[in-house]
C-alpha cells in the first residue's frame, strides 16, 4: 500500500473554489485515497481574521480578502494578505509538518516555500497556469496611465520572481503541454515538468444527469440551445459571441444562447447585457449568473451544443480550457477555435469542430450541429470516450500521487 501523505495546499483562488482540478483531485480524489489535505485559501466574504472551516472532510484556512476594484486599493490589500498568507503557512507548517507542499499560481507562498524547504526540507510542487507577465500586461493595454503603469510593473515584477520560483521548486506542472514548451525556452529543466491540462470527473455520467429542470426553469421547451459557460471577464471578448449567436439566429430564429458565470467585475456583465440588447438579442440570450459548479453537468445536458471562443492572445494560447474537455464529457459536441490545445483535442476525439477564430466560421459550425442532430450525437460520444481513456481526474490523481511519492522519497 502507497504512504498516506500529509500535503499542504495554497492556491490563488477564493473559496469555495470553481476551479476544477483543486475541487476534484486535491479536494476529493486525494483525500479517499487516504492522503491528509490541508488548504489555505481566501476567503469570499469579508472576514475580521483567518478562520477553519471544513470542505470535503479537509481543513480549510481561510484569510482575510477583499473585492478590490482600484490599483492603490488592491496594492493595500496585498500587504496584510501576504502576512496572513505567511503567518497562517509558518503555523501550519511547525504544527503539521506536512510530507509535501503545493501552491498553485500563488507567487508569495512560492517564494516562502523555498524557504521553507531550505529550513525544513520539505518539497513543494508549484502548479503553473497564468503564463508569466501576460495577463498584467494585457489587462494593462486598456487601462488608464495610472492603472497601466502599475500593471506594466507588476507584470514585469511578477515575471521575475515567478522564474525563480519555478527554477528552484522540487516541480512543475504547466497547464499544458505548449506551456511545458515555452517554460523549458525560459530555463526551467524539461525533466522536473509534467504537464496537468484541465479534466473531467468520469463518475459523472451523462446518463444519469438530466437537463429537463434547466430547461424548465428558462422556458427553453425544445428550442434549440447553445452553451457558453465559465468567466465573463471583459478580456474574454464575449462580445464575439454575441455577434456570433446573432448570425445562428439569422437561420435558426428560435435559437438561445444560454450564458452561465460571472466576472470579479460587476461591469463587465453589465457590459454584455448591454451588447446583447443592442444587438436585438434580450429574449434570445440568457445571463445565468454564477451557478454552484455541480449544477455545471445540467446545463450542459440541457444544451444542444457547447461552444468555447478563446480569444487568440499570449494568455490563453497556451492555455487548457476547461469548457471544452466539460462538454466532451457530458456527451456534448462543442464548436471550439483553434488554439493549440483545442485544436490538438477536436482532431485528436472528433467531439466537435474546430474553427478559426472568426465569428462567421463559428457560426456556421454551430449552424451545421444544430441542424445535424445525429451527427452532434456522435461527435458527443466520441467525446465521452477521449475523457474516458485521457482526461479523467481520477487518472490524474494517480499521476499526481506518483510525484509526491517520488519527490518524498528522495
Amino acid at each position: 500500500m502507497n504512504r498516506c501523505l500529509s500535503i499542504l495546499s495554497i492556491a490563488d483562488r477564493r473559496f469555495p473554489t470553481t476551479q476544477s482540478f483543486l475541487g476534484e483531485v486535491m479536494a476529493k480524489i486525494l483525500p479517499a485515497r487516504g492522503h491528509r489535505v490541508r488548504w489555505i485559501l481566501q476567503s469570499d466574504s469579508p472576514l475580521r481574521e483567518p478562520r477553519k472551516v471544513r470542505w470535503h472532510g479537509s481543513d480549510v484556512f481561510l484569510l482575510p480578502s477583499k473585492t478590490r476594484n482600484s490599483l492603490p486599493e488592491k496594492v493595500l490589500d496585498w500587504i496584510p494578505r501576504a502576512f496572513n498568507t505567511i503567518r497562517c503557512f509558518n503555523r501550519l507548517v511547525k504544527i503539521e509538518r506536512p510530507d509535501i507542499i503545493q501552491i498553485r499560481n500563488d507567487w508569495i507562498s512560492g517564494l516562502w516555500a523555498l524557504r521553507i524547504r531550505r529550513k525544513y526540507g520539505i518539497p513543494f510542487v508549484f502548479q503553473y497556469s497564468r503564463p508569466g507577465p501576460g495577463y498584467h500586461l494585457q489587462r494593462a493595454q486598456k487601462a488608464s496611465l495610472t492603472s497601466r503603469l502599475g500593471l506594466i510593473f507588476r507584470g514585469r515584477l511578477e515575471n521575475r520572481l515567478v522564474h525563480r520560483i519555478l527554477r528552484q521548486a522540487d516541480h512543475v506542472l504547466p497547464i499544458s503541454e505548449w506551456m511545458k514548451e515555452a517554460l523549458a525556452a525560459w530555463g526551467i529543466p524539461d525533466d522536473r515538468m509534467t504537464p496537468f491540462p484541465l479534466g473531467f470527473n468520469i463518475d459523472v455520467s451523462p446518463d444519469k444527469v438530466s437537463g429537463s429542470r434547466i430547461r424548465e426553469k428558462y422556458g427553453l421547451g425544445r428550442v434549440p440551445v447553445v452553451l457558453y459557460f465559465g468567466e465573463l471577464a471583459r478580456f474574454r471578448k464575449l462580445d464575439f459571441l454575441l455577434r456570433t449567436i446573432k448570425l445562428v439566429i439569422q437561420k435558426i430564429p428560435q435559437t438561445k444562447l444560454l450564458i452561465v458565470g460571472g466576472s470579479e467585475r460587476s461591469g463587465d456583465v453589465a457590459s454584455l447585457k448591454k451588447e446583447a440588447e443592442e444587438l436585438g438579442l434580450k429574449d434570445q440570450v440568457i445571463f445565468t449568473g454564477k451557478v454552484p459548479r455541480e449544477e455545471i453537468p445540467e446545463y450542459i445536458v440541457a444544451s444542444d451544443v457547447g461552444v468555447s471562443p478563446i480569444p487568440p492572445i499570449p494568455i490563453y494560447w497556451i492555455s487548457s480550457p476547461t469548457k471544452l474537455i466539460e462538454t466532451m464529457g457530458m456527451a456534448r459536441a462543442a464548436v471550439a477555435n483553434d488554439i493549440p490545445e483545442q485544436k490538438a483535442v477536436l482532431e485528436e476525439s472528433g467531439a466537435g469542430l474546430c474553427v478559426p477564430y472568426e465569428e462567421q466560421a463559428f457560426a456556421e459550425a454551430i449552424l451545421s450541429l444544430l441542424r445535424s442532430p445525429e451527427l452532434a450525437r456522435k461527435m458527443g460520444l466520441k467525446g465521452r470516450r477521449y475523457v474516458e481513456n485521457k482526461r479523467s481526474y481520477q487518472d490524474m490523481a494517480g499521476k499526481l500521487e506518483n510525484i509526491y511519492l517520488s519527490l518524498v522519497s528522495r
